[in-house]
């Protein structure tokens, strides 16, 4: 493979989600490291080849029958697309979302269309946090992870330890997320969602829960934290939980959003310029979540400068011992978040100063954009 390299980026979540973001900065990365980056998604990015696939638009939703289809369906033009535009100094990179059905179409269309040495995976979730293992599908993980991929790029230490203690082969790429800013996005000029223009006006300590909402994602532990709040504390917050619920999770058990104004629910896609007002006025994200490889909305908030809590994850552990100003853990429960909560907005502490300037500089030394493309040229050398 020539000095020249064409990186291909195969999303199949696509544009209402982290992902889009994420495929920007990751594009932005190799681009500035002197490669060609083009991402094949449900969305056109006119800065990296304004390419546009048929992709699913949500994996956990629907008729089951009609997913597998529609499945078949996008790996069948993964691989059109894959056989038509691939060359000889085009190298593929898949995002994984652990070894589900979807996934396993995808890798099984570029390695039919381009063979097993010219891709590799973005592996976001060793294993899908948002579905149970069985037996069966543990021995699925493992086979694959064994026998399949040839590269794996992994953010943070758990996936490249759960990947080893796989038996994984292939060649292993560790690096931080990469890292998408809203520096650039201007929040909206006028604001029309009438719930959101509440949210900004409001004078309550704001406390945003960010993204997606699944089980997974910790809403019934930071409602339950709220429910522990002394009266007085409680008047004083307000829960901003953003993001689509496409499971129609909220309102079931554990789940019941209160009538006393505590909570504000935007149950829709945030544009990009929406979530950039809601971080600049948000006090403090919370991150209840209950088990996780990566975020990205930890990234947004530390673009915006916002403190962090966070459940006592590896992934956050490590982070905020590395950058300790940014935030903290707060352990795995309701009660441990709503002490945090009370500590970290009503105890008397600005939180807008909480950011350090030697974490700081850190943080951006420690940008895997600056070194990505090298690494991976590297990485695809001890292939050939």
């Amino acid at each position: 493979m020539s000095q020249s390299l064409h990186v291909q980026i195969i999303d199949g979540i696509g544009a209402h989600s982290g992902m889009q973001a994420y495929n920007s900065a990751l594009a932005q990365a190799l681009d500035d490291g002197g490669c060609r980056a083009t991402i094949y998604s449900n969305y056109l990015d006119p800065r990296f080849g304004n390419t546009l696939g048929w992709v699913l638009p949500n994996f956990y939703v629907g008729s089951v029958a009609i997913n597998v289809g529609r499945m078949f369906a996008c790996g069948r033009d993964v691989f059109r697309y894959a056989r038509r535009v691939d060359d000889a100094d085009t190298f593929w990179l898949l995002h994984f979302h652990g070894a589900t059905l979807g996934n396993l179409i995808f890798f099984a269309a570029l390695a039919l269309a381009c063979g097993r040495r010219r891709h590799g995976l973005i592996v976001h979730d060793v294993t899908s946090i948002h579905r149970r293992e069985n037996a069966f599908f543990r021995w699925v993980k493992t086979t694959f992870y064994r026998h399949a991929p040839r590269l794996a790029v992994v953010h943070g230490d758990l996936a490249a330890e759960q990947l080893r203690a796989i038996g994984f082969r292939g060649a292993l790429m560790q690096t931080e997320l990469f890292r998408s800013s809203d520096a650039d996005v201007a929040p909206p000029a006028r604001v029309d969602d009438p719930q959101l223009a509440a949210v900004l006006a409001s004078s309550r300590h704001r406390v945003l829960l960010f993204g997606s909402i699944r089980a997974s994602k910790g809403l019934d532990t930071a409602l339950a934290a709220l429910r522990l709040l002394p009266q007085a504390a409680r008047d004083a917050l307000l829960l901003v939980v953003a993001g689509r619920d496409s499971g129609g999770l909220i309102g079931s058990p554990g789940h019941e959003i209160p009538d006393d104004g505590s909570v504000a629910v935007l149950d829709r896609f945030v544009s990009n310029e929406e979530r950039a007002a809601l971080f600049a006025a948000s006090n403090v994200v919370i991150l209840p979540y209950r088990n996780i490889y990566q975020s990205g909305v930890l990234d947004v908030a530390v673009s915006h400068r916002v403190p962090v809590l966070a459940s006592s994850l590896p992934p956050f552990q490590q982070f905020f011992d590395d950058y300790p100003s940014f935030g903290r853990v707060f352990g795995r429960d309701a009660s441990e978040l709503a002490a945090s909560l009370q500590e970290q907005l009503l105890g008397g502490t600005a939180p807008r100063a909480a950011y350090s300037e030697a974490d700081l500089s850190r943080h951006a030394a420690a940008n895997p954009a600056l070194t990505f493309a090298r690494e991976l040229r590297a990485a695809l050398a001890q292939l050939s």
